[in-house]
């Protein structure tokens, strides 16, 4: 798994009886993190995404994502760049194009 915001906290996670192991740091590059009233990574080349990735079971992330205020956030897979230079597809919850207006306070820009 690969989170950006506020999930990238181990200890906010196992408040709500999420397990991770292996934390490590990572990048994804043609992406662009947009913070607003939810974050989410956007598309965008050239630019680069950074953040952590985490192993749990996968019924764990899909019940942290169920919550109303994560709810319209969805599942997709990215390449992620690990310290070591390898890269290795992971999962990731992004919101969707058509849900981000009016989320994000940053105006949508071409990349």
């Amino acid at each position: 798994m690969f989170f950006y915001g506020l999930f990238m906290d181990e200890a906010l996670l196992a408040s709500r009886g999420i397990r991770v192991s292996g934390t490590r740091t990572g990048f994804a590059d043609g992406f662009e993190l947009r913070i607003g009233e939810r974050a989410t990574l956007v598309p965008c080349p050239g630019r680069r995404a950074f953040g952590v990735l985490m192993e749990a079971a996968p019924g764990e992330l899909g019940s942290l994502y169920a919550e109303p205020s994560v709810a319209d956030y969805v599942a997709e897979t990215l390449e992620v760049t690990q310290a070591d230079g390898s890269v290795v597809p992971v999962l990731c919850y992004n919101l969707p194009a058509a849900n981000s207006p009016g989320r994000t306070r940053n105006t949508p820009r071409p990349c």
